[in-house]
């Protein structure tokens, strides 16, 4: 932590200005103090506050700190002492002030300021310039809600005195300049009509009228207002802070409208800043962004001629009519109507809903998330409880018995006996049995049978009967001694129990939670049937008697109440062959189901309130039991069972003193294979992971291609073994139960490890949702990123340009692992999206913790575990060259996005994109202070213009770069490869570009010397021009012009003779020549050729589209798009419906496959798939 010491007897001048202005300038340090303690006493005064009443706002303005809040009616006021010998008679203190008062004096006073005398000397004081004032009370306080869960509005608000008038209104769009009349003439009514209604009810009752009546100005498209009023209402004001040539390739209605402002009034009317721009939004080009459909509202005063004119070149529409233009028809109402719906909902739709009321307005919807819930609880209300439909019985009562003469029972003569005593008839003939001395102690063995006792009586009468025989079987081996046989067995069990156990693989049975371990000791092999328990955590709200709370922390740092575990398990280890088969059939018959009826019943504790969530249910067994059990063990107590259980094993001992193990190349689990081969499941196996071909059967000879790879296979298993090997050592678990994907695995092993040596809960799920309890549906913040599918939202930079230095593109490998280690602890994570919607919990208040409302802190400890993983790789990397750590480390990225990963959760995947997204950022920042200039950035790319005009100065350039970057500690453990160097680029973005690169070649002359040259090779990559149909061969077309416009600059730039003016000339020339005049011929032969009309349009607009990156050359290629435009408009006339129908005749629809993994190098990257519908 650092500290920093401030005198202030230097900053003087500053404390009296604070004191004196209210002013925090002059001095940072002294700022962040003032601030702070600021902070303090206002979090100080909530707490009080919220002890007698409850805070409504928390606002600090400057210095100022205020608390708006509801205090009791009972609660005191004002005090007044009655004073003697004074000159006033009374004096009346405000209790809530003095209160707040004596703690801010208490805690907040300065017992040491310092005053300067004339002589040079200080003296010393108590210094303490801060009071709370009370002011109120007042009527009422209209507070604004977020269109968004969750999420809250602050420093809005509006307060009104006892007598009507406005206090303070602070926030709203009234009191902005530029923002909508209709807005703000709405809210300075609405807050008014809070005042009337005596209920709540009417209340919003009186505020929805309001807003109804200023919806149906919009919603009658603005009824019989003139024009003047109606722009009066809806025009938007903007002014721009700087020049129009400043903002670059920015868009914003605001540039939108100065840029046509000067297409018809001329470029000098916008060249200076501060320009005023009053514009509308049009409804027209239909499916355009708002930016693009800002209309200026000085066009409406031009000369009609010149109005329809350019109102058909802004909204796309030739047919618009010269005369009698109505210009409501042009304008977007739902645009506006969204507009003043949104202050609607703030306002008036989501607090009354919040409050239980129905939607006062009901032309303005409510929001998705607010609907659910309001459906929700009336859900809640209308379902009815299973226990309704049941009554309780009344106790039936028991009938004496009917007792005879003789003193017994009366048996009713129509019930037959269930079974008989056979024995009894044979009993007097039977020999006298002499007791023993068990049963002597234990007293005498009473008989007990199924059908008479019933199955409790007759299991306990069985388990009595089997304690006796074991006591006196083993009293009688005590007289006799034992036997060699016996000795045998008890040193092979002595040396098992000594010695550790090589556990060679893990597998699966039939049988749910019972799994087949084999071990190698000492060069023999041996199998056991291990049960595995199912381990439940229950986080209870109320202590449960009888059980012990254990301590650890649970996912994403829920509150632990008190958490219980709880073992669902049977017995530890099982033989092969039990002795009683049918009586073990029986029971298991009958306690088949005991672990699901537990888990049933642990499931139902989860509906009940008390229960917090039940964690580790998902957890999968085998992952358990790898996490605990390791490739080495020793048993803490002998095995239960004979050694040798199966002959066939034995037989296989004897035929090779080593353990043998099954290599298996199958596409089937082996389970379902063992089930055909019944051998199989005599050995451990282990499972090679070879892709093989789809159509290795589909050929004649399919016999000798099969064994052949057979062979193959067969000598290249010790290869695919020894690796299984590595990986089992590195990551101790047996080497049979080394997955296919074992990066993954290792992490997922690693990371659930270090995450029980911390004390941590595990969130293994086999889902993509983490197991949080239960309650995964709940929290929303697993389901609220919704990735789009045709925009890559990993593009973090990117500027369309053309460039015609060196520029230089970087593949970004390790950028995750490299940000995680470099970051400090976990606290780089804090920024969230405000918008991510929070656990239901925190809306109840039944959790009020940090973790609750604030992602990155729930995942802060497990973050620290993931870097402290990472970085024991890194160091077995570094000091063991180990190669199996080196492949965990690179996985890190695919396990972070995976959501087959055991151990996956989005908030950890998005806390550590958005490090991947800082240290990026802050790569591109190094990299343009260091003299190259960012084109595109993403976490796995980077393109770079170095500014150099040769490739060798390109070159040396890109070296000197990777060397400045890798002696930063920030950047150090990034990996940047080189993968493109152009001379030329023309640059749209990631997926569209076309570049040229120079390699060096020999080259014989006539001497016979042979001399090195540069030959230019281009790249062409265009996703834009899948769009265009395959008739016309217009896709060859667009490719041979964009190249062509690449190349031909490039040739002339070779020459040298080219500077920065001169090259822009030369691509104006380019376009208006060499361009033009093909196009001209190419679209002319595309009319003779009767393509349709839709062909053509698109080859225009693609080409001009990738034209358009150079900003030198767009006026040259607007002007051919006009041109380009009138030769389609006079050699074809068309109509919309035809447009429309060759438009859906030739329609590419692209999605964007977000985290795609390359089945070949691994890699994590976006990735386009389209085709025509």
């Amino acid at each position: 932590m650092r500290q920093t010491m401030i005198c202030q007897r230097e900053n003087a001048f500053y404390v009296d200005t604070v004191k004196a202005f209210r002013d925090r300038r002059f001095s940072m340090e002294m700022a962040g103090i003032v601030c702070h303690t600021g902070a303090n006493i206002i979090t100080e005064a909530r707490k009080i506050v919220e002890q007698i009443g409850k805070p409504l706002e928390l606002d600090t303005d400057g210095l100022l700190l205020r608390i708006w809040c509801l205090l009791p009616a009972s609660f005191p006021e004002n005090v007044t002492f009655a004073l003697q010998n004074y000159k006033r008679k009374s004096i009346t203190v405000s209790y809530p002030g003095a209160m707040l008062n004596a703690v801010v004096n208490k805690g907040f006073t300065n017992d040491q300021y310092h005053n300067l005398q004339p002589d040079g000397s200080y003296t010393v004081s108590k210094e303490n310039s801060i009071f709370f004032e009370v002011d109120g009370p007042y009527q009422c306080m209209v507070l604004p809600a977020s269109k968004e869960e969750g999420k809250k509005l602050k420093k809005r608000y509006a307060v009104f005195n006892l007598d009507g008038s406005l206090a303070e209104l602070k926030g709203f769009e009234v009191k902005r300049r530029g923002e909508l009349n209709i807005i703000k003439h709405f809210q300075s009514a609405v807050f008014k009509a809070f005042l009337r209604g005596s209920t709540l009810a009417e209340v919003y009752e009186s505020a929805s009228r309001e807003a109804d009546y200023w919806l149906d100005v919009l919603f009658s498209k603005g009824g019989s207002l003139s024009d003047t009023e109606l722009f009066d209402l809806i025009s938007e004001n903007r002014s721009m802070s700087r020049k129009l040539s400043e903002y670059g390739a920015q868009k914003s209605t605001s540039i939108s409208t100065a840029k046509r402002l000067a297409e018809f009034l001329g470029a000098d009317m916008v060249k200076d800043a501060g320009l005023a721009c009053k514009f509308v939004i049009s409804r027209h080009p239909l499916g355009s962004p708002v930016t693009e459909r800002a209309v200026p509202i000085a066009i409406f005063q031009a000369e009609e001629k010149v109005k329809c004119r350019y109102l058909r070149l802004w909204t796309k529409q030739p047919g618009l009519p010269l005369e009698k233009m109505n210009i409501k028809e042009l304008l977007d109402w739902d645009y506006y109507i969204e507009r003043l719906g949104s202050c609607i909902q703030k306002i008036i739709t989501i607090p009354a809903a919040l409050q239980g009321l129905p939607n006062p307005v009901t032309r303005i919807a409510h929001p998705d998330w607010l609907s659910n819930k309001i459906k929700n609880r009336f859900d809640a209300i209308l379902q009815p409880k299973i226990t309704d439909i049941f009554e309780k019985r009344a106790p039936v009562e028991k009938e004496s018995p009917v007792i005879n003469e003789h003193g017994k029972r009366v048996r009713d003569d129509d019930v037959e006996p269930v079974a008989e005593r056979i024995d009894e008839e044979n009993k007097e003939n039977e020999p006298k049995k002499q007791r023993s001395q068990a049963e002597a102690k234990n007293g005498p063995l009473v008989r007990k049978t199924l059908a008479k006792d019933g199955f409790d009586e007759w299991l306990r009468y069985l388990k009595k009967k089997w304690r006796l025989a074991r006591i006196t079987g083993a009293d009688k081996r005590k007289e006799r001694g034992a036997t060699m046989v016996e000795r045998m067995v008890s040193l092979t069990r002595e040396a098992m129990r000594d010695r550790t156990w090589q556990v060679l693989s893990v597998e699966e049975t039939r049988t749910a939670s019972i799994y087949n371990v084999w071990v190698a000791l000492e060069g023999k092999m041996d199998r056991f049937q291990l049960r595995i328990p199912r381990v439940v955590l229950i986080n209870e709200r109320e202590p449960v008697e009888g059980k012990e709370v254990i301590r650890r922390i649970l996912p994403h740092r829920k509150p632990v109440h008190y958490l219980y575990e709880y073992i669902i398990s049977g017995v530890s280890w099982c033989p092969f062959l039990p002795p009683l088969f049918f009586l073990l059939i029986f029971i298991l018959l009958k306690y088949q189901s005991t672990e699901q009826r537990l888990m049933g019943e642990i499931n139902e504790k989860l509906c009940c309130s008390r229960v917090e969530g039940i964690y580790e249910s998902q957890t999968p067994l085998m992952f358990r039991a790898l996490t605990q059990i390791g490739c080495l063990c020793r048993p803490l107590a002998p095995p239960i069972g004979g050694v040798y259980s199966l002959e066939a094993i034995r037989v296989c001992r004897e035929a090779s003193p080593k353990p043998a193990l099954l290599c298996l190349l199958i596409d089937e689990e082996p389970g379902a294979i063992a089930k055909r081969v019944i051998h199989l499941n005599l050995f451990p196996h282990i499972r090679l992971h070879v892709q093989e071909p789809h159509s290795l059967l589909n050929v004649m000879e399919w016999q000798r291609v099969v064994a052949k790879r057979v062979c193959k296979h067969y000598f290249n298993s010790f290869i695919y073994v020894r690796d299984y090997a590595d990986w089992a050592r590195y990551l101790h678990v047996p080497i049979g139960c080394v997955p296919n994907d074992a990066g993954l695995f290792g992490l997922d092993l690693f990371f659930a490890r270090n995450l029980q040596r911390a004390g941590h809960v595990l969130w293994a799920s086999p889902s993509s949702r983490p197991d949080l309890g239960g309650k995964e549906l709940d929290d929303l913040r697993l389901s609220a990123e919704w990735k789009p599918l045709t925009a890559d939202e990993t593009v973090l930079l990117n500027t369309p340009s053309f460039s015609g230095t060196v520029c230089i593109e970087f593949s970004l490998e390790a950028v995750a692992r490299g940000r995680l280690l470099e970051a400090e602890g976990a606290d780089d994570t804090v920024a969230f999206d405000s918008t991510a919607a929070l656990p239901s919990d925190a809306y109840n208040g039944l959790c009020n913790t940090i973790s609750a409302f604030d992602e990155g802190a729930s995942i802060d400890s497990a973050l620290k575990i993931l870097k402290q993983m990472l970085t024991e790789c890194v160091r077995d990397i570094a000091q063991g060259a180990n190669k199996r750590a080196d492949q965990i480390v690179m996985s890190l990225s695919r396990w972070l996005h995976s959501p087959n990963s055991l151990l996956f959760d989005s908030a950890i995947t998005r806390s550590i994109s958005i490090l991947e997204r800082k240290l990026v950022l802050l790569l591109a920042a190094e990299c343009e202070r260091l003299g190259s200039k960012v084109i595109h950035a993403t976490p796995t790319r980077l393109v770079l213009d170095t500014g150099k005009c040769d490739v060798e100065q390109g070159t040396a350039f890109t070296d000197l770069l990777l060397q400045s970057l890798s002696q930063n500690p920030l950047f150090a453990a990034l990996h940047m490869r080189p993968l493109h160097t152009w001379s030329t680029l023309l640059w749209h973005d990631g997926y569209n570009f076309t570049g040229v690169s120079q390699k060096l070649v020999d080259s014989a002359e006539e001497d016979g010397q042979s001399t090195e040259t540069y030959k230019m090779e281009t790249q062409h990559h265009w996703r834009l021009s899948d769009d265009l149909p395959e008739e016309g061969a217009v896709r060859e077309e667009f490719r041979k012009i964009v190249t062509g416009y690449v190349l031909l600059f490039g040739q002339e730039q070779q020459r040298g003779d080219l500077n920065s003016e001169t090259a822009v000339e030369f691509r104006h020339s380019i376009v208006k020549q060499h361009i033009g005049h093909r196009l001209f011929r190419v679209i002319s032969k595309l009319a003779a050729q009767r393509v349709t009309y839709h062909a053509a349009m698109a080859l225009v607009k693609v080409i001009c589209t990738a034209l358009s990156c150079d900003s030198a050359v767009e006026d040259s290629v607007e002007g051919l798009r006009e041109n380009l435009h009138r030769i389609l408009d006079s050699n074809e006339k068309v109509t919309i419906d035809q447009m429309i129908a060759d438009r859906l005749n030739t329609l590419m629809t692209a999605y964007l496959l977000q985290d795609h993994v390359c089945s070949k190098c691994k890699s994590v990257s976006g990735k386009f798939i389209g085709g025509f519908i």
